[in-house]
């Protein structure tokens, strides 16, 4: 299946093949699905942007499949590639949590960034003096995290990465106490499609994974930063409102 598609619907048409493709009705829970998203500049070629796309899937294929890769291009600054699975089983002090959708999770962090931002341009009288200003602080953190939180992770050990998810938090201003997105990111643990992971992970292997986790979580905060951009006059938080709207009746 190729598809174009508009920046802003994008994500949530991934989220939604995946749930018609793998619903009971059609090719049902027990395959799995590989999929890669390309963003694209509309002066790219579109030769080159199908191509892009295409290496995006062959890469979710060889990372183990059952996953998505989303590549980003912004014309300035190097390219990004996004890795995920579908679903974002977390385990924490030895607890596995609930599966979430890692695709739902990011649209959940592009909508409180919005709120964060909305919330703002209604308590400051002035106007903003630039457009990053106007960003939330979730998204603005990744560009702090980019350039404080990963050159500390080299051979970084427990209490290190502790002080790490510690500070992750802050920068993105989420208190101690309350439920944050970024957990599942931050503290995902994959298993093969259909298998239960009953081995138990030894200490340089928990640190390996929460390492590979951050970074791929500034990645995520990267993203959101690029989606909270990128609307050139359409109300994006508007718009995602009415599809869950539409979802849900």
């Amino acid at each position: 299946l190729l598809a174009l598609l508009p920046l802003q619907t994008a994500l949530v048409c991934m989220e939604r093949l995946n749930e018609v493709i793998r619903g009971e009705e059609h090719l049902g829970s027990t395959v799995t699905l590989s999929m890669g998203l390309h963003i694209m500049h509309w002066r790219d070629p579109l030769t080159r942007a199908i191509n892009s796309a295409r290496d995006a899937e062959k890469k979710a294929k060889g990372r183990g499949r059952n996953r998505f890769v989303i590549s980003l291009n912004k014309r300035s600054g190097s390219r990004m590639l996004l890795d995920l699975p579908w679903q974002l089983a977390a385990e924490k002090d030895g607890k596995r949590t609930k599966s979430l959708s890692a695709i739902h999770s990011i649209l959940s962090l592009v909508k409180a960034c919005f709120r964060e931002q909305n919330e703002g341009a209604q308590n400051q009288a002035e106007p903003r003096e630039s457009d990053d200003e106007a960003q939330s602080q979730s998204a603005r953190a990744a560009y702090e995290l980019e350039q404080e939180i990963l050159p500390l992770l080299k051979d970084a050990q427990t209490t290190l990465l502790d002080g790490l998810f510690d500070r992750t938090r802050a920068l993105c201003r989420y208190p101690r106490n309350q439920p944050w997105i970024g957990e599942a990111f931050l503290w995902a643990k994959e298993t093969k499609h259909g298998e239960e992971n009953s081995k138990r992970e030894t200490p340089d292997e928990e640190n390996r994974r929460r390492q590979a986790n951050l970074r791929r979580f500034v990645d995520v905060l990267l993203l959101v930063r690029f989606l909270q951009r990128e609307e050139h006059g359409i109300d994006t938080d508007r718009l995602l409102r009415k599809l869950d709207e539409k979802r849900q009746s």
